[in-house]
């Protein structure tokens, strides 16, 4: 698994990092456009992170993917907000993941996500 990790993290991280950008372009448009779309790649990316063994980045990505669909679905200011928090975290978590796969933190961890009093 090693192995598979040392090849494709590399690839995955720059991939997220390009998937959060567009998200969070996606958020800050006015009607929430290209949510759905959005909601298919973030769908992508956590089952690519689990894949890879990285089940908090999975629940993360999840977790932005369905703000993208309340998003999609409801088109209101409150949504996009969510969706953008969603997305901040998930790429705090990805810069993570691309750190230990540039090897220069190999004992980095993923930051675990914020209770709900947090939020």
């Amino acid at each position: 698994m090693e192995d598979v990790k040392r090849k494709f993290l590399p690839r995955f991280a720059a991939l997220a990092k390009e998937r959060i950008h567009h998200g969070l372009t996606v958020a800050a448009a006015v009607e929430g456009d290209n949510a759905l779309d959005l909601a298919r790649e973030l769908h992508s990316m956590a089952g690519e992170a689990g894949l890879l063994g990285l089940g908090d980045l999975l629940a993360l990505a999840r977790n932005a993917e369905v703000a993208a669909l309340q998003l999609h679905a409801a088109r209101v200011p409150s949504k996009r907000t969510a969706l953008e928090q969603a997305l901040l975290e998930l790429e705090r978590a990805v810069a993570v993941v691309a750190r230990e796969a540039a090897g220069t933190d190999g004992e980095a961890q993923i930051p675990s996500q914020p209770s709900k009093r947090e939020r």
